[in-house]
Formats: C-alpha cells, structure tokens, sequence
C-alpha cells in the first residue's frame, strides 16, 4: 500500500440531527474494505491513493446529499514507489466538491438593487442556502468592479460559498477567486486554464453536445447549460429537455441549468442529469430574497428523485 491518509471529515452544523448523517459517512470508510482506524478527530485509512480518495469522497457526499457543508482535512503520507504529484491528488479531490457546489448557483445581477448594495443582497443569498456565487458585470469599469468583487469576495469567504467570477479573467486571477466562468464568445476555456492555473474551477456556458465535449477536453470542471426556460436576463435560444439530457450524459464533468428557471418550474427538470440549477431573477428580483432562495434550494432535492 502506498498511500496513507488521516482524514476528518467536519459537517458546518451541530445538533443530534447531524449524528445519524455522520454515522452513514463512517459506515462508508468501514464499507469500504480498506484497512482504517479512528483516534479522535481523525480516521486513518490506508490504501492505494485513488482508492482512498474515492472512499473519502463518497463520506463527503453522504453529508454533501443532505445538503450539509462540510470541511474535509487530510494528512497525507505518501510512500516510496508512488510516482504521481500529491498536490494534483488533492486537486482532484477539491474539485469533486464542484458538484455539490453547483446545487444552487446564484448569479448576480444589479438591476434589482433598489438602492441596496449588492453586497448586502448577496449575504442575503448565502443566509438563504446558494451554493455558489458568480458576479457578473458587463457595465461597471475596471476600477469599480475590483472593489465590488473584493466585497463580494469577502462576503462568500464568510459564507464558505465558491466566488466565480464572470468572464474577466484577468480581475479573477487578480484577486485570487475561486474560478472563472466563460461563454463561447469569450476567451477559449483552454487559455482560461492555462491562465488560472489547475487548482480554480473552470465553468463554460455550452448549448450543443459539440461544446460540452470540447469544454471538457479543454479543462471545464462544469458546464453551464441553458436556456432551459424563457428568459429575459440571458440571449439564448431554448434547449429541448432532450438536449439537456444527451449533453449531460456526454460528459464526465457535472452541469448546471440555467435560463429562466423559477421555484415554479425547477421541478421539471428533475431526471435530466443535472447537478444543480443557476438562476438569477428568481433570486435577486425577489422582494424577501433569502426566503426566495432557501425555497429554491429545496426544490433542488428533488432533482434526482
């Protein structure tokens, strides 16, 4: 065995409600067939390296499922004769998380402010249960939009939520964001890697089948599929149910839906093979915006059933 780790696995909450979502987590590290043992925080298991990251990656999700956030730590040991960087071991682990992270994808939009800050709108967002925010800003100047989403920055940090920032590349890297998310008319996704570097998510919009395998090969960590719905917040054509299908069953990587999606219609995209929905307006248009978005996201449990 090459590879040993000391895992713990931490879930954001307390309560006894928690103890039974842990217990399941647990189970899967004894299911496992790996050689392991618990001392107080930590669980200590020894294996291959994939094989062990595949065991912790599914205890994170038995808690990820549930909509619980977690705080994974690992302690690694790796053993002569085992050629692969850990650093890009790690890598692939963080990005498993990307999923679960793209359950309710908020993007910003200032048409709604009405004399708020977007800031102040955005901690609404996250108090009400996004997942994961992208600022999107086509007419702010370069000056303003670095204040606002250093702002921005510090607010999702605080909420432990995934910062994507929109197109600017250049401003993502600069303020050190959790990723990027590009359309097909923006910069190509492999020269936005090449720029982040491995360890940021990488997201491109794609419509066709074409663009998602393409995205993918190019280094996407998710693909933002859409418009799904009608909407008036993003110039798209609308995609049959089928093709969002056939898109998602083309790749590895998880996607999201986006384009007029509603606490009304999110339910009809359940079975489709999404990881989660994007949405605008049904968030930041709402008058009670932390209660529009906790109503969202529990919509979203319904998606796999």
């Amino acid at each position: 065995m090459n590879t040993l780790v000391a895992v713990a696995i931490a879930p954001f909450g307390e309560g006894e409600e928690l103890s039974e979502y842990v217990a399941a987590a647990c189970k899967v590290i004894a299911d496992s067939g790996l050689k392991y043992k618990t001392s107080s925080m930590f669980t200590e298991i020894e294996g291959e390296w994939d094989d062990v990251m595949r065991v912790v990656k599914d205890a994170t999700f038995v808690l990820a499922e549930k909509g619980i956030r977690t705080e994974v730590i690992l302690k690694a040991d790796i053993r002569t004769g085992y050629k692969n960087m850990m650093d890009e071991k790690l890598d692939r682990l963080a990005k498993a998380s990307v999923k679960n992270a793209l359950r309710l994808y908020a993007i910003t939009d200032r048409a709604w402010l009405n004399g708020k800050s977007l800031a102040s709108q955005v901690e609404l967002a996250l108090q009400g249960g996004a997942t994961m925010l992208q600022i999107r800003e086509k007419n702010l100047d370069e000056k303003a939009f670095y204040e606002e989403a250093l702002e921005i920055q510090t607010v999702c940090k605080k909420y432990k939520v995934p910062f994507i920032v929109n197109d600017n590349v250049e401003l993502a890297a600069k303020i050190g964001a959790d990723g990027v998310h590009v359309g097909q008319s923006d910069m190509k996704a492999k020269d936005v890697r090449s720029i982040i570097g491995p360890n940021k998510i990488l997201g491109v919009s794609t419509q066709t089948v074409e663009e998602a395998i393409e995205a993918e090969k190019a280094g996407a960590d998710y693909l933002g599929v859409g418009a799904v719905f009608p909407t008036s917040t993003k110039d798209a054509d609308v995609l049959s149910m089928q093709t969002l299908k056939e898109i998602c069953s083309s790749v590895k990587i998880p996607v999201v839906a986006i384009g007029g999606i509603s606490v009304e219609n999110a339910e009809k995209l359940a079975g489709t093979g999404i990881a989660g929905i994007s949405v605008v307006s049904a968030i930041f248009a709402q008058a009670d915006i932390k209660k529009a978005t906790a109503e969202l996201l529990k919509e979203t449990e319904k998606l796999n059933q």
